[in-house]
């Protein structure tokens, strides 16, 4: 069962927001005390009781808890700021500011994450207009939200940049689609030249597949 204390510091840094170097540090200074609390007993031969074995087995995975966090949270960032450094610079002060709601968003984000990652290895060219579109998106949200806020004569403004960004996004994403189009008329130009091939070489690979029938039993 967990000791009162236990909960009571686990609480504590739950609940209150504050930066990450923070919680890392407190909960390092309580496994440190318990620790110090077990060698003790240890070096004078004496049982150390469960509920202090429990408290250390909890406060490390604690901590290893915290540097998982980290390590996905710093990659996920690493990885964003190749695709937008406005949202990554608003990431960074969420995580300064809330680190339980940073990781949250971190967590919905992980699996496009990946997503454009594999594009960026594997396709290039798509893999800039994403996140191109992507920024585009970004600071259109951006734009939006300080034009319902601001004053009419700013919001003047705003709104003309918010139009000019969403006719840059709107032709952004139609050569995104014209690509697309282009990709595909060039593999189904492909398939349509494999299957003139194979009917003008039937007769062939009928006779070569007799024969694989008759001796082996290999694929076609």
């Amino acid at each position: 069962m967990r000791s009162y204390l236990l909960i009571a510091c686990l609480t504590t840094l739950v609940t209150v927001p504050r930066a990450a170097a923070d919680k890392r540090e407190q909960i390092a200074a309580e496994l440190d005390r318990v620790q110090n609390r077990i060698r003790k007993l240890e070096s004078q031969t004496r049982e150390v009781p469960q509920e202090l074995q429990n408290m250390e087995s909890e406060l490390r995975e604690a901590m290893e808890e915290m540097e998982v966090r980290d390590f996905i949270g710093t990659k996920a960032l690493n990885m964003l700021d190749q695709i937008s450094k406005n949202q990554t610079d608003r990431l960074r002060r969420m995580r300064d500011r809330n680190e339980d709601e940073f990781f949250e968003v971190i967590v919905e984000l992980v699996p496009w994450l990946e997503e454009m990652e594999e594009m960026q290895r594997e396709d290039p060219e798509m893999f800039d207009l994403e996140r191109k579109s992507h920024d585009l998106h970004f600071t259109c949200e951006q734009l939006a939200d300080k034009a319902r806020e601001a004053k009419p004569e700013a919001r003047k403004r705003i709104k003309a940049d918010l139009r000019q960004r969403i006719t840059e996004l709107f032709e952004l994403r139609l050569k995104m689609r014209d690509l697309q189009i282009k990709r595909l008329e060039t593999e189904l130009a492909e398939v349509r030249r494999q299957v003139e091939n194979m009917g003008n070489k039937q007769q062939e690979m009928i006779d070569r597949r007799m024969d694989q029938l008759l001796n082996t039993d290999d694929d076609w």
